[in-house]
């Protein structure tokens, strides 16, 4: 595994910061508020690409950027490891944590027992999602496996260990999301 922030190439450095710009942010990622710049800042290879930026996933080798990232509608950072990362590892390897990708709420008081139950519903129907979304890479994998296996073609090692790595990722989501449901 590669140390967890590679140097820039000379002439490279603040390109976060360049590529950014149109952001009207700063990109100076202590005090970088908005959850896309914070994320911005700690990565490397980042480059713009249509309203997304990619860069290299911090969390695993890759010789080409595998990371996308994106800003929600509600201000919360978007990522993908093309390579299969969770977004836990990806945060984590560059020193932040999950909560880091959302704005910082603001104590606006007290909320009403219909607004908890509001938010409540919506915070499940968003983990649902979530983990829905992350599940679908698995489910096909699932399904090009079980028709190859169904046309008699055998599985080699790297297949099967494929197989079991999604199984398990699938097990794991199918608990978060009915534990979210209790």
């Amino acid at each position: 595994m590669r140390p967890l922030k590679r140097q820039s190439p000379p002439g490279r450095a603040g390109l976060a910061k360049q590529q950014t710009k149109g952001r009207g942010l700063h990109s100076d990622s202590i005090t970088a508020t908005d959850p896309v710049q914070r994320l911005l800042d700690r990565l490397e290879g980042v480059r713009k690409v249509g309203g997304g930026w990619i860069a290299h996933c911090p969390a695993h080798e890759d010789r080409r950027p595998s990371l996308s990232i994106g800003g929600g509608d509600d201000g919360r950072a978007l990522l993908s490891c093309h390579g299969g990362c969770p977004a836990a590892a990806v945060v984590a390897a560059v020193g932040l944590e999950l909560a880091d990708l959302f704005p910082r709420r603001l104590d606006i008081g007290p909320m009403t027992s219909e607004q908890r139950r509001k938010v409540s519903a919506e915070t499940r129907t968003r983990r649902t999602l979530a983990a829905l979304n992350a599940a679908l890479p698995m489910i096909a994998l699932v399904e090009v496996t079980a028709a190859a296996i169904a046309d008699g073609e055998p599985l080699d090692e790297q297949d099967t260990e494929l197989v079991r790595g999604a199984h398990q990722r699938l097990q794991e989501l199918r608990l978060a999301v009915q534990g979210g449901m209790a």
